[in-house]
């Protein structure tokens, strides 16, 4: 409206139209209070992604280290399996050696030293092999009675 209709208007429509002009300012502060909560959740939610993201990197350099760990650490296993096997080898090599040099310094026969079937120390180390072998069998036999029997008794109960 334009000033020359408003100045047409009597009392009664000025008040009207101020109650109307009233009502519209008040829907349109609430409208507005709305908006701006919502653009304050807005900017929380891009706060929170933002930390959601950065919690992810650092899950993610976590990760990353455990795993460096865990190779570092089957590195070092490896190694010592390997330092393991040769000081075996080392110690067995000694021993045989010492073995051959109280034989021969015991002045008694080879075949009154060594017990009868025993023969070299190649034949000894495949006798040992099969002897833990044959106690592996026994082992897994043994298991297999232990499981068939807490089978039963589950399948009972």
């Amino acid at each position: 409206m334009d000033a020359k209709s408003l100045k047409k208007l009597n009392r009664r429509e000025l008040l009207e139209l101020m109650v109307q002009i009233s009502e519209e300012n008040e829907v349109l502060t609430r409208d507005n209070e709305v908006m701006k909560a919502e653009l304050e959740n807005r900017q929380i939610s891009a706060r929170e992604v933002g930390s959601l993201a950065q919690a992810s990197l650092e899950a993610n350099n976590y990760f990353i280290a455990a795993e460096q760990a865990a190779k570092l650490y089957l590195e070092n296993v490896a190694r010592i399996e390997q330092e393991a096997k040769t000081r075996s080898s080392e110690l067995l090599e000694e021993t045989l050696a010492e073995c051959i040099k109280m034989r021969a310094a015991s002045g008694f026969p080879e075949d009154q030293l060594v017990p009868e079937g025993w023969g070299t120390p190649e034949s000894l180390e495949a006798r040992l092999a099969q002897n833990d072998a044959q106690k592996n069998v026994q082992t897994e036999v043994q298991a297999d009675a232990q499981n068939e029997a807490q089978d039963s008794s589950t399948a009972s109960s």
